[in-house]
């Protein structure tokens, strides 16, 4: 047999009998009388490379060479799933076992070469071999969509694109920060539904702000209908420091002294905090100001409508 045909003229019985049915079905799809189904190939989610050192290495920067590479494999990876990567581990091979791992978090998918080789340096600085390096490793998992942005012109105000550019270079200065500084020394602001000051916010890291959006209780917001802007009175008399314990203030026959006299200018505004936390506590919150400008926020803990307590500084406005 040299031909397809030669095959097909074989018993089909004996065919079937002796090769499977596979082989009378790749024929019949040969010749048309079968639908082929054709699997597309799927190239993996994660990309995965491997770069081999020519000699052995004991110090961190000096892996930037081979890293680069790696890194630059990684955006024609990119490229062809149309893809963003938020997170690069490295790890650093030696002969016996690993010589150390190097983890580079994104505060935001990106794709950009330069800003990687950026971080990378920065976190090389700091990491510290455990033993000769012969080879380093990258993995990266697809975890968003590639969306390029072109220029705006620099004559255009309020431009979009501008402001993407902007947003973006929010996002690397964030990265930069965390490289030198540590990922524990930066981190975002997320507020929570609670009424109670201590419980109302929380800190995240910057890469889970984006896709975690702070939204205000409705009972909190106040919707103008001549500019269409939803803004919200309570919150804008919350402070961003907030004292881990409340400091005492000084109360002489009704004047308030904490850094010199204090002037109240609103409240009081009642917080009841929860029975489990703070034994059902009941607290006035004013905003105070001192004799310099700076206004606090101020609060006299009651325990009945006719006894009051001492006056306490919970937290300071910017």
């Amino acid at each position: 047999m040299r031909t397809l045909a030669d095959c097909r003229r074989l018993p089909r019985a004996g065919v079937l009998r002796r090769f499977g049915p596979a082989v009378l079905q790749s024929l019949a799809q040969a010749f048309g009388e079968l639908p082929e189904v054709r699997e597309y190939i799927r190239e993996p989610e994660q990309f995965t490379g491997l770069q081999q050192l020519d000699a052995e290495i004991s110090e961190a920067p000096q892996l930037a060479e081979a890293c680069q590479v790696l890194l630059q494999q990684l955006v024609a990876f990119c490229r062809r799933h149309q893809s963003a990567v938020q997170s690069l581990q490295f790890r650093f091979h030696a002969w016996r076992g690993n010589a150390g791992a190097l983890n580079v978090p994104l505060s935001s998918p990106g794709y950009q070469r330069q800003h990687w080789e950026r971080l990378l340096a920065a976190h090389l600085e700091r990491c510290v071999l455990q033993q000769p390096a012969v080879a380093v490793s990258l993995q990266a998992e697809a975890s968003g969509r590639m969306t390029p942005q072109s220029a705006g012109l620099a004559l255009m105000h309020a431009d979009p694109v501008a402001t993407v550019a902007d947003q973006q270079g929010t996002y690397e200065f964030l990265d930069q920060l965390r490289a030198r500084l540590g990922d524990e020394a930066v981190s975002a602001l997320q507020h929570v539904n609670s009424h109670c000051p201590s419980t109302a916010s929380r800190t995240i890291a910057p890469s889970s702000a984006q896709s975690t959006q702070a939204t205000l209780p409705s009972e909190w917001q106040l919707h103008d209908a001549t500019s269409g802007l939803v803004d919200s009175v309570l919150w804008r008399q919350r402070p961003l420091w907030l004292l881990e314990q409340p400091q005492p203030i000084r109360d002489a026959d009704g004047q308030l002294y904490f850094d010199g006299t204090l002037r109240l200018l609103s409240g009081p505004e009642r917080i009841e905090l929860p029975w489990w936390d703070s034994a059902g506590a009941v607290r006035d919150f004013f905003v105070a100001e001192t004799a310099s400008g700076a206004r606090l926020w101020v609060f006299r803990e009651r325990t009945s409508e006719t006894e009051t307590l001492q006056w306490w500084l919970q937290g300071v406005f910017g």
